[in-house]
């Protein structure tokens, strides 16, 4: 019976060892596996960080030159506003500074001048300005 015992021993005891040995083999594979997956995700890690590194880099470049074509065009919105403004004053006080004076030429004894800035006249089609030819003698001064 003991030599029984001791051959059932040894054969689980082989059967133990046996096993011990796939696991072993097994847990070593799959670490070897796992291994090389979380390279692999490293290295595919490292790869989009440097496209993403060099994404952001284009997407900054482009920001600059935008904002540098944006302060252009504000500086050109500047000049033109400087010059609108100063064209509009510029006619504002030539319109104020020329009036038209209708005289009559053969009696000078009679004041029939009339001053009128002549943009009504032309927007209404009435007065001296809208009616130039009808009038007898029109002098511009200034």
């Amino acid at each position: 019976v003991i030599q029984q015992l001791n051959a059932t021993l040894a054969q689980q005891d082989m059967e133990h060892i046996f096993t011990v040995q796939q696991l072993n083999e097994t847990w070593e594979r799959r670490d070897l596996e796992h291994t090389a997956t979380i390279q692999q995700l490293n290295e595919t890690l490292e790869q989009k960080d440097l496209e993403h590194r060099a994404t952001i880099q284009q997407l900054n470049e482009t920001l600059e030159r935008k904002d540098m074509a944006i302060e252009a065009l504000q500086d050109s919105v500047h000049a033109m506003n400087s010059s609108l403004t100063s064209l509009t004053t510029a006619v504002e006080q030539m319109m104020r500074a020329t009036s038209f004076t209708t005289t009559l030429s053969h009696d000078t004894t009679t004041s029939n001048a009339a001053v009128t800035d002549c943009m009504s006249d032309v927007e209404t089609g009435t007065g001296p300005c809208s009616q130039s030819a009808a009038l007898p003698t029109t002098a511009a001064t200034s």
